[in-house]
């Protein structure tokens, strides 16, 4: 005949819960706590945690600053952001520039100045901002004479200072302009685009006044 066991607390079963209860019915929850509801923290992502340190990370807000059109003297400079921008400083390299204006800086009254260090600072004062999205940033000008214009180093500043993550695109051809007619006297090798100021020399001489005439230039 087959009975049941008692125990030294009178629990025949011998089975107890997380609790110490007999044969009661509480469970430890997938937080490691005995009766627990679960995870109950809401992330940011709207997914459900045991803590705020075990939600997931946040992706940062990030922006990609280019090239766009470029004109004779300027250049624009473009971006494409997820989140309001509130301040820029972007480096860069391979021309002197002139200035900054315009674009979504200039709509949101941003301060944009530019440095002998190619660099292109722009702010606002106010706490204004940009809106995320994407469009010309502002028009950059540069002095001529360079070839290429690269960027370099760029940090951008999202709500409250936070950074954001920015990726940025290479380089853009600039035209140099000069004369481009091997033949001319003043023949500019680097020069891209002819602006018609070439010098020839005058029949029967060189470009340093020689004459080169088989019979003497006198006569």
């Amino acid at each position: 005949m087959v009975g049941s066991v008692t125990v030294g607390d009178g629990c025949t079963s011998g089975v107890y819960d997380c609790n110490g209860v007999c044969d009661g019915d509480a469970v430890v929850d997938e937080c490691g706590e005995c009766g627990g509801s679960g995870a109950s923290v809401e992330c940011w992502d709207g997914s459900l945690s045991c803590s705020a340190d075990d939600c997931p990370d946040e992706p940062a807000e990030s922006v990609d600053i280019s090239f766009g059109a470029v004109g004779d003297g300027s250049v624009e400079l473009l971006y494409s952001a997820d989140s309001d921008v509130y301040g820029f400083q972007i480096g860069l390299t391979g021309a002197t520039l002139a200035g900054a204006s315009g674009g979504a800086a200039g709509a949101a009254g941003f301060t944009v100045s530019t440095g002998s260090n190619g660099v292109v600072l722009g702010f606002s004062f106010s706490g204004a901002y940009i809106s995320a999205g994407s469009g010309v940033l502002t028009n950059v000008s540069f002095e001529s004479g360079a070839s290429e214009l690269c960027i370099g180093s760029a940090t951008v500043s999202g709500q409250g200072g936070s950074s954001m993550d920015v990726s940025t695109g290479g380089c853009v051809t600039l035209a140099v302009y000069g004369c481009t007619d091997s033949d001319a006297c003043n023949y500019d090798s680097a020069a891209t685009d002819d602006d018609g100021t070439c010098e020839y020399a005058e029949e029967n001489y060189d470009c340093d006044g020689n004459c080169i005439a088989e019979i003497d230039c006198n006569g």
